[in-house]
């Protein structure tokens, strides 16, 4: 199984595929898998351990935000230094002023554009992963 990491900055949307027991660092670093143009993330920002999905947050400034969407509540849960979070598939984090969401990659690759947001998600996915809509009346591209 492979996983896709997927981040929105300032509009801007981007994505990146990685296998399993990828060690994925994010930050502003060119050194980082991910590396972004935030200026509130740190070189190197946080660890995502890719074979267990456990993100540790390594900024030794600026914490990591877990954000949880329930049925009753949303709440979000702050990692400081060298605090880890086992995450769950979809769900998102906040480093910096960046969303990030690990999603699983699709078998057969097809993309569907989410007809209110315009994001491209996998056809597998029966909600947008951006912002909750159901896909049903996507469009495949």
């Amino acid at each position: 199984m492979s996983y896709v990491l997927q981040w929105i900055y300032d509009g801007d949307v981007g994505s990146l595929a990685f296998n399993d027991n990828a060690n994925v660092h994010i930050g502003r670093s060119e050194d980082c898998e991910v590396s972004l143009i935030d200026d509130r993330m740190s070189r190197k920002h946080a660890k995502l351990d890719l074979s267990t999905l456990m993100i540790t947050n390594l900024s030794t400034s600026n914490p990591v935000f877990i954000h949880r969407f329930g049925e009753l509540e949303h709440h979000h849960i702050e990692l400081n230094t060298n605090d880890t979070h086992v995450l769950e598939v979809g769900e998102v984090f906040i480093i910096g002023k960046t969303q990030v969401r690990v999603l699983e990659q699709a078998d057969d690759g097809v993309k569907v554009r989410c007809w209110s947001c315009h994001q491209h998600v996998d056809a597998v996915l029966a909600d947008c992963p951006w912002c909750g809509v159901t896909l049903a009346f996507g469009t495949e591209i």
